[in-house]
């Protein structure tokens, strides 16, 4: 039994969609709904989940990758190396005492 879903969210098709399996598999295109990959397989097969409030993306031949997250980034205190890391001008400090980059 087949499983119909609705319109999706978001549509990238045209690419190579890096599905970080172990078979190293890769896709031409991906469907979004609700912030979840719904639907990943060929591009007219994805295509079918279009609806009038889809936003569609031609990947035109670029490859799509997975959300990479590192949810922090630790600065050198004393630098390895003279003129690496930030410089003392550079750093600020944040309300919590946390070093951080001027933006």
């Amino acid at each position: 039994m087949a499983v119909r879903l609705g319109p999706a969210d978001l549509v990238l098709v045209g690419g190579a969609v890096v599905t970080m399996d172990e078979a190293g598999r890769t896709a031409p295109a991906v469907a979004v709904l609700a912030g979840r990959i719904a639907a990943l397989g060929a591009n007219r097969e994805v295509e079918e989940l279009v609806g009038p409030q889809t936003r569609r993306i031609d990947l035109a031949g670029r490859t799509l990758l997975p959300g990479f997250q590192d949810a922090h980034c630790q600065w050198s205190i004393r630098p390895t190396s003279p003129g690496s890391g930030p410089s003392a001008r550079q750093r600020t400090s944040s309300p919590a005492g946390r070093a951080t980059m001027p933006r």
